[in-house]
């Protein structure tokens, strides 16, 4: 922990007592929370910018576009077992499709194959490999039903997303419906 506000304060030149401690937890905590705010705060600046200018939203989608969907891929990995960091990840997912598929920029086709790509690998155990023993989890069913959503409220203007969005259907069909990782609700 020294060491890491050793860095820290030589990055961002402040004094090393007005960091205050926390553990990794809260460190965590916060970072998911800034990365929800960051999907929420794209979604209002493409609102209020819908009919304008949207060089302002380009600009800022085009610098958090990459980090955030990886981190928002990062946080469903690896902590699939909580329902709230699942549920609030798959919403900025959907905040940060939202802001990406209303943007009309050569970029945005590739932002909307980004996050249809991601969304289509988290709604399996294990992506490109078909296993006898593979069971879902809730994160994937969650993830299938956010995919679907978009799929459903954008599909007119899906078009080379089609070729993975039906591996994905293929490769869900070789995957047992029975799960014993699968909680009543999802039952």
């Amino acid at each position: 922990a020294d060491a890491l506000a050793a860095k820290v304060t030589d990055v961002s030149g402040v004094d090393a007592s007005e960091i205050p401690q926390c553990d990794s937890g809260e460190t965590s905590w916060m970072a998911f929370k800034c990365i929800l705010s960051t999907t929420r705060a794209l979604k209002l600046l493409a609102d209020a910018n819908k009919n304008a200018d949207q060089t302002t939203v380009a600009k800022t989608l085009n610098g958090s576009f990459v980090p955030t969907i990886t981190l928002l891929q990062h946080y469903i990995k690896r902590m699939c077992g909580s329902q709230i960091i699942v549920s609030r990840t798959l919403t900025a997912y959907e905040e940060l499709a939202y802001t990406s598929l209303i943007m009309e920029d050569k970029s945005g086709n590739l932002r909307r194959q980004a996050i249809l790509t991601s969304l289509c690998k988290l709604c399996l155990p294990k992506w490109g490999k078909k296993r006898p023993n593979t069971q879902l989890r809730e994160s994937n069913i969650d993830a299938l039903w956010t995919m679907l959503w978009l799929i459903h409220s954008h599909f007119e203007i899906m078009s080379d997303e089609w070729d993975f969005i039906i591996s994905t259907f293929d490769q869900l069909g070789a995957v047992s419906i029975s799960s014993s990782k699968l909680s009543s609700p999802y039952t």
